[in-house]
């Protein structure tokens, strides 16, 4: 495999360790973090992987492949920003946060300047990849049904700000349940033809908009 350089641009969440984790061991070489209001992440992780904070996103876009863990809602701008450049991107989920942003993501696509990667990292589990198995061999017989939970701490001290914004963050729905998309046309091989849903809220009324 030819080496690469990556760079990351946008780090607001500790997702994007995983992809600078997984491209320096696999001998990539990462050229600098840009990230301009979490500095507490970006440093964090440039003094855990020695790597350098860049001022300016431009600076970056010299690398062959991004990184990005931007806020959910700045990630499109992101994208754009790679395509214009030419470089391919890959992101933690989710990538849109409004159908807005979901049509300006479908532009992307179609006009196929740039490649789009995303960080679902569930189906890499092993007892995820035992499930795929089993399926795969029949020893579980047809799959009609499937029943995941998500419980996480929320730890809502040290989150930032946006992640209780509806509107940056795009809400826990699409937040968490986009893995459990990717696990059902992994486990099953088939695409996803319609959905519904509820939701409820029952805490944090200082966050009016946190759903």
């Amino acid at each position: 495999m030819a080496k690469m350089n990556f760079s990351i641009i946008g780090c607001q969440h500790a997702h994007i360790g995983i992809f600078i984790e997984e491209m320096l061991s696999i001998g990539h070489h990462c050229t600098g973090i840009y990230e301009p209001d979490n500095r507490l992440l970006a440093e964090h992780l440039a003094q855990k992987y020695g790597l350098p904070l860049a001022g300016d996103p431009e600076t970056l876009l010299a690398a062959d492949v991004v990184g990005c863990a931007s806020v959910n809602q700045e990630k499109m701008d992101v994208i754009e920003l790679c395509e214009r450049h030419g470089k391919p991107i890959m992101i933690d989920k989710p990538a849109v946060t409004s159908r807005e942003g979901l049509d300006r993501l479908r532009r992307v696509f179609e006009r196929g300047r740039i490649q789009v990667g995303m960080l679902l990292t569930e189906r890499f589990r092993p007892e995820i990849r035992l499930a795929r198995e089993w399926i795969e061999r029949g020893e579980l017989g047809e799959l009609v049904h499937i029943s995941m939970r998500k419980p996480h701490r929320l730890n809502p001290e040290s989150r930032p700000a946006w992640h209780f914004s509806k509107d940056q963050s795009g809400g826990i729905i699409i937040d968490l349940l986009v893995h459990d998309f990717d696990l059902l046309r992994f486990f099953t091989g088939q695409e996803v033809s319609s959905s519904s849903g509820f939701m409820s809220k029952s805490m944090l009324p200082e966050h009016p908009t946190f759903l």
